[in-house]
């Protein structure tokens, strides 16, 4: 404490400015006590500078020491990082390898379902194939059936040899009327065979004002317009004349699904509010009836309607005149006793 306290009053002393002359005067005048103090402090000054200098090499050992210690710590850090990095992945590996035949068992449970999911769709598929195939099938069978009954027939015309006639008796005497049969066609004379009678249907022409050969001539010209199907065995003019269409071994397109046992007969009208039958009319369908009857053996019951057969409103007079129409079957009747 003292030598730090006598070596700061040295430096004063030995930073004090002074007087040059007095130096000179009194420079020789100076006392030993001061002469050994001066000495003192430069003894002082030399031992504080050796253990200034001992510090700093201390110093500088404990820095020694502390860079030697941490290079040793960090170089210890650095090889416990590594050690521990090189066992995590030798504890990662041997856990990837324990999990294989864990994800291998996921592998194939994955395939088995991506297969059944594939052999599901492919039965739904061939599901809707064989929908689709009948569906088609039975589209198919409608259309032949609707043919069949009426509809237009693309079948080849039989030849006339071929056809069956069906069962007639030559007991009764037909009246008159005027053969003129259609040219073959596949819209109005289709040619296929008759091979039983079953019920004679009566229509009206839907036409009034024309006459038996008009609407024979409509029938004939469907083969060249195809606008529809239709044609029936017998019409009647309003003046009672009767022409014959379709031969009796062979159908008509008279009723959509009675073509193939059944007889058909258009009578014209003249009434066009009505659709009445003129009394000519009347009388050649009531002997035509009765002519078909008794060859065919039928009943007056199996005198019809277009109506009957479909829910068509014909004849039209006959649909709203129920009376009038029992009263037909019952003339028809009378004619057969």
């Amino acid at each position: 404490m003292h030598e730090g306290q006598r070596e700061k009053e040295l430096q004063l002393e030995l930073t004090k400015p002074r007087n040059p002359y007095l130096a000179e005067q009194f420079g020789n005048r100076q006392t030993p006590a001061y002469a050994g103090n001066r000495q003192a402090a430069v003894h002082a000054g030399n031992r504080q500078a050796a253990a200034h200098t001992g510090n700093r090499q201390a110093a500088a050992y404990a820095g020694n020491r502390r860079v030697a210690a941490q290079g040793t710590r960090t170089a210890y850090a650095g090889e416990r990082r590594v050690t521990a990095q090189g066992t995590r992945t030798v504890h990662a590996d041997t856990a990837y390898r324990r999990k294989e035949p864990q994800r291998e068992q996921q592998r194939r449970e994955m395939l088995a379902r991506q297969q059944q999911k594939k052999k599901k769709q492919q039965h739904r598929i061939i599901m809707v194939l064989f929908a689709m195939l009948a569906l088609t099938a039975a589209f198919y069978w409608l259309v032949a059936l609707f043919l069949k009954d009426g509809g237009d027939s693309v079948q080849p015309l039989p030849k006339k040899e071929d056809i069956a006639a069906p069962v007639m008796y030559d007991t009764a005497q037909h009246p008159e009327w005027t053969t003129d049969y259609l040219t073959p066609n596949e819209y109005s004379r289709p040619g296929d065979a008759l091979e039983e009678v079953n019920s004679i249907f009566v229509h009206y022409t839907a036409n009034p004002g024309t006459s038996a050969a008009n609407n024979r001539n409509y029938f004939e010209q469907l083969k060249d317009t195809h606008e529809r199907s239709a044609s029936a065995h017998f019409i009647i003019g309003y003046e009672g004349e009767i022409i014959q269409c379709i031969p009796l071994n062979e159908i008509a397109y008279g009723v959509q699904t009675r073509n193939f046992d059944s007889i058909s007969i258009e009578c014209c009208y003249l009434d066009e509010e009505e659709a009445s039958f003129t009394k000519e009319t009347y009388d050649a369908l009531i002997e035509l009836l009765a002519y078909l009857l008794q060859t065919y053996h039928l009943s007056t019951e199996d005198i019809l309607r277009h109506y009957d057969c479909g829910g068509k409103l014909c004849p039209l007079y006959y649909v709203e005149n129920e009376n009038a129409w029992e009263s037909l079957k019952q003339d028809v009747a009378q004619k057969l006793n």
